[in-house]
């Protein structure tokens, strides 16, 4: 079977936040940005890829997009469907490698930001309680899990 590869120029969108695709990609080369709410008042540049794999979420749920990505440079793409991916591992098994420190890294990164979530509404909690004015860092620690800095 034929890979699908996909060429994207600098600034090209790779796919939108909310779309609804099957699918998941290897980054042969390039760089992939990603961001929330991107080109609006909000935008929030959540970070960087290169290489490896990204949009795996949606694969085999059809869950729409969390974020925009975008091709920072002259970037290529294998498209990974639910119906290759195992082939796909078959054919490349180090890539199974690549793919499941992946997932882990993106599980340990979650992990310190809930953690770090928990305890900033801990303190807006004890503010409240009693009957504090939150500082003016906690504020903008809560609006950075808000908005994704």
């Amino acid at each position: 079977m034929e890979k699908e590869v996909r060429k994207y120029k600098a600034g090209d969108i790779i796919f939108r936040e909310g779309d609804v695709e099957d699918v998941m990609f290897d980054i042969c080369y390039g760089l992939v940005e990603l961001y929330r709410n991107y080109e609006g008042k909000d935008q929030v540049r959540l970070g960087e890829l290169r290489g490896g794999f990204f949009g795996e979420y949606g694969l085999g749920e059809n869950r729409a997009r969390s974020a925009t990505a975008v091709a920072g440079e002259d970037t290529e793409l294998i498209v990974i469907t639910p119906d290759e991916l195992e082939r796909y591992f078959a054919d490349n098994p180090l890539k199974i490698d690549l793919f499941m420190q992946t997932l882990s890294e993106r599980i340990r990164s979650l992990d310190v930001k809930y953690e770090a979530a928990l305890k900033c509404l801990d303190e807006y909690k004890n503010c409240k309680l009693n009957e504090e004015t939150p500082s003016k860092d906690l504020l903008k620690r809560m609006d950075e899990f808000r908005y994704g800095s």
